[in-house]
This record gives C-alpha cells, sequence and structure tokens, in this order.
C-alpha cells in the first residue's frame, strides 16, 4: 500500500473549502495541519470531520509539530512568495493559489528558490485550475491539432460586473487586483497556444468609480513567438451590461479556420470551407453547472504524480514564470510608455 501524502494547509480563507472537497475525495492525501492568524477561520472545518487534523495560528508551528512532506499556500496573494520560499528552504513540496507573486522583487526570489527546488527535488505548483477546465481542453486540443492552421491574432474581452472588492487585502498593492484575476486568462492564453511570450504593450485605467485601490482595467497587446499577437481589453468593474466568464469572450484568427469563444455557448471552429463546428461535448452545461472548474481535484492529481515519479509538474514554478512575467512586464510597460520585451523581466 502506499503512503498517503500527508499535507498542511497556509491559510483557512474562502478559497480553503475547495480544498477541503478534494481531501475528502482522494485516498492519496491526508490534511493533518491548517495554520491561520484568525482562529475563526476554522469554523470552516466543522462539516468536514477531518480526523487528526490540527490547527495552528502559524506555519512554522504546523510544520514542526506535524511533520507535512507538502504544503499548499492559499493566503492573500501578497503573501504567496514568502511561504513559497520558506516551504522550500525546508524541502516541503508546495502548491501555492494563484497569482505566484505580485511584484518583481517577489519574482526574483522566487527564481532563485526554484533553482534550489530542482536541485533538492521539491516539486512545486501553481493552482491555474483554469486549465483543467473541459471548454479549455477543448480549445487547447484544437490549436494543437492544427485546426486553424497559423494562428496570426486573438482578440480577447473580459467584462466583470460584481466582483468581491472588500478584501481588505485588496486594498494593500495598487496592481493587486490585476494580479489575482487577469492571471488567469493570461494563464489560459499561454496555455492554449503553448507558446511564451515575447513582448508586451499595456496600458492601465482606473475607473472614477472604482471600489478597489489602484487599477481594474487593462488594455494589453502580447507577441507570442510565431509572432502571434494577443489583444485583451478587460475591465473588472463594469457598472452594467453582460459579463463574461473567466476565459474571456475571444474570437481566433488562423490560415485555416477562425474560433469563436464565448459565455454559455460552446466554442465553435468556423472552416475556410464554410463549415461549423462545435468543440468539445455538451461543454457549454458543464460551464453552467458550478461556478469554478474542477481544476483543484486535477491540480492535486497531477501533483500526486509528480511527488511519486519526480516529474514536473505542468503548473509548475518554471512554467508559471512565463504567465506572471506577462503582467510584470505589463507593469513595466505602462510605468515607462513603452513595449517591454519579456528578456527584461527573464533574465
Amino acid at each position: 500500500m502506499v503512503n498517503k501524502v500527508k499535507f498542511a494547509m497556509c491559510g483557512c480563507g474562502h478559497i480553503a473549502p475547495r480544498w477541503f472537497d478534494v481531501f475528502k475525495t482522494n485516498n492519496e492525501i491526508k490534511l493533518v495541519a491548517i495554520a491561520d492568524p484568525d482562529p475563526n477561520a476554522f469554523g470552516k472545518l466543522k462539516k468536514y470531520n477531518f480526523p487528526d487534523l490540527k490547527t495552528f495560528s502559524t506555519i512554522e508551528q504546523a510544520y514542526e509539530e506535524s511533520k507535512p512532506d507538502a504544503v499548499i499556500i492559499s493566503t492573500p496573494p501578497q503573501y504567496h512568495s514568502r511561504y513559497i520560499i520558506d516551504a522550500i528552504n525546508r524541502g516541503i513540496h508546495v502548491i501555492t493559489e494563484k497569482p505566484l507573486c505580485t511584484n518583481l522583487g517577489q519574482f526574483k526570489h522566487l527564481r532563485a528558490a526554484y533553482i534550489i527546488a530542482k536541485e533538492n527535488k521539491v516539486i512545486t505548483a501553481v493552482n491555474q485550475q483554469y486549465r483543467w477546465n473541459p471548454r479549455i481542453q477543448a480549445i487547447r486540443e484544437a490549436v494543437q491539432k492544427n485546426l486553424l492552421g497559423d494562428i496570426f491574432l486573438v482578440n480577447s474581452t473580459f467584462s466583470q460586473n460584481n466582483y468581491h472588492f472588500k478584501k481588505w487585502w485588496r486594498q494593500q498593492e495598487e496592481y493587486i487586483s490585476i494580479f489575482n484575476w487577469y492571471v488567469h486568462m493570461i494563464d489560459s492564453m499561454r496555455y492554449y497556444l503553448n507558446l511564451n511570450p515575447i513582448k508586451v504593450h499595456a496600458k492601465f485605467i482606473h475607473p472614477p468609480h472604482s471600489k478597489i485601490l489602484g487599477y481594474s482595467s487593462l488594455l494589453l497587446d502580447v507577441t507570442f513567438e510565431k509572432g502571434i499577437i494577443w489583444h485583451l481589453t478587460a475591465n473588472q468593474e463594469s457598472v452594467a451590461g453582460p459579463t463574461t466568464s473567466g476565459h474571456t469572450r475571444f474570437t481566433m484568427y488562423g490560415s485555416k479556420g477562425t474560433l469563436v469563444n464565448t459565455k454559455n455557448e460552446a466554442p465553435y471552429l468556423y472552416t475556410s470551407d464554410g463549415k461549423k463546428s462545435e468543440l468539445g461535448e455538451n461543454i457549454a452545461d458543464i460551464d453552467n453547472a458550478s461556478t469554478y472548474p474542477p481544476g483543484w481535484k486535477d491540480t492535486i492529481e497531477k501533483f500526486i504524480h509528480s511527488i511519486r515519479t519526480g516529474e514536473e509538474h505542468p503548473t509548475s514554478m518554471g512554467d508559471n514564470f512565463w504567465t506572471i512575467s506577462i503582467l510584470l512586464a505589463a507593469i513595466k510597460s505602462f510605468e515607462l510608455q513603452r513595449t517591454v520585451n519579456i528578456a527584461e523581466i527573464i533574465n
């Protein structure tokens, strides 16, 4: 019998129950410790009845007493990097919620920590759970099968009317809301194309009615390998009108066809011979079945596989550096009012 992988959790906030659901259904893992400075946060645990689970006020106490094999970082985003680095230095495998980090200084420290993780065979993963959504899988498959031919342009829009702006941590950094939400659509686009970014030009907007600190709207042009240009217009603070899903509404143009992705409908492929074909099976129904995609389960399963085999996780820190680099380059582009090469961020 294979021993269960023992997990600690750092943070017991809004997202924690998503992980609790996974622990109740996966027999290869066991939650042995959870840390949060707010004792009231542990009230979420009552309905789960985890045997032998201990609660702590600090993750350091949890490490010392429970000796976990791995940790899930589920704190507010600006604290992710410090706990990731600490876990790596302790030789503890680590999954972090997105975003990996929220500024360039953290990014540089994480790059150094990742080298240590690789040397010591510490598995890392960022929970970019949207990747495992059936819709996103279907779009990626169409792109990778070259059904569109040579892609040259993607136009994306995102609009959100109601967002949880009142969380205290959203008022600490002016770009934090950008990192916390737009990282989903940026990572998804990287995943569809299976290419890395080359350069970025961006403009951020702070609407006059904004409820958050800093910027919530974004105009972004990213040039990927092979010269593919992605244009993203995104707004978190629309006051009315339709909203899009987290994977955005977009049109992808290629030499053999056009792919259209919208909310509440399956993605469609239009080909040069006049045909229209639906991608995937019952994707619109799957989307409507739950608020979130079922990605937490997939992230954990792939993580356990990586621990058992030593293989890199598909959303490892090494992979996610490219996703975060787009946002970091976007900020630099906006502040300097020029196009920024990704090589200026990842060097």
